[in-house]
């Protein structure tokens, strides 16, 4: 089902204020601090993909009002992780908080938005072949991928303004909230902005050319006409787009 996931009240990583109680329990050791954080990211997560389900089916100030409702829900989820009512409260309300602000992001709207085909948290699986001549069975999983007609992409990330239409293919990392003040700043970016998302793009770069490379395959194998492949990383807690388009592959050619 379509269920909602966790918000926040974590670390200051995320912008978030420990309790007392959680405090006292950290000192002996960071495992709550582990589960918290790893609560906030799920929230996130499951709450975005929970936003693009809906706006599937319905006109988009009723998907807005059906996260904004799902705070409680969300809680209840996170209970499990062994967290207090008090804290799993306040996780689930940071965490409609962050959807709702990407949400109304142009960027993030437009992620978020009907598109056909879409796919959330889609899993395939192909065969992928290695330099030295052997092949795994490899299964993925995007967070979010879609087929956008001319589209111009606005919004911060925006280089030149021109259109970019095609395959894109994202993934959601709730990472860098110590930023979201420079991340407003659009002309020019800040310095410590794009060093972070340039050490991100290499990190994730591999993962995402890997997803691409599968969707590449597929569409070869179903005969459909080519397109290009933008790969992505938004970040929610800066309502940032990083991305770039996927290179061919050689065997496309051949």
């Amino acid at each position: 089902t379509d269920c909602c996931p966790i918000a926040g009240r974590a670390t200051t990583e995320h912008g978030m204020a420990l309790t007392r109680r959680t405090r006292i329990l950290l000192a002996g050791g960071l495992t709550l601090l582990v589960v918290l954080i790893g609560a906030v990211l799920l929230a996130v997560h499951l709450l975005l993909q929970h936003m693009a389900r809906l706006r599937q089916s319905m006109p988009e100030t009723a998907a807005w009002q059906q996260i904004a409702a799902a705070a409680p829900a969300l809680a209840a989820q996170l209970r499990p992780l062994g967290l207090a009512q008090p804290e799993a409260a306040a996780l689930a309300a940071a965490a409609v908080r962050t959807v709702l602000a990407c949400a109304e992001d142009p960027v993030g709207s437009w992620i978020l938005a009907p598109h056909a085909p879409a796919f959330t948290e889609a899993s395939w699986t192909g065969q992928m072949h290695s330099a030295d001549g052997r092949s795994r069975w490899t299964t993925v999983r995007p967070d979010r991928c879609f087929l956008a007609s001319t589209h111009p992409l606005d919004g911060p990330d925006s280089q030149d303004g021109s259109s970019r239409s095609g395959w894109w293919i994202l993934d959601y990392k709730t990472t860098g909230a110590a930023l979201a003040g420079l991340a407003a700043q659009t002309t020019p970016p800040a310095p410590e902005l794009l060093q972070f998302l340039a050490e991100h793009r290499q990190q994730f770069a591999p993962q995402l050319e890997l997803y691409g490379e599968l969707l590449a395959r597929m569409l070869l194998a179903g005969a459909q006409a080519a397109a290009p492949i933008h790969l992505g990383i938004y970040y929610p807690l800066l309502r940032r787009l990083d991305h770039w388009q996927m290179t061919e592959p050689p065997w496309q050619h051949a």
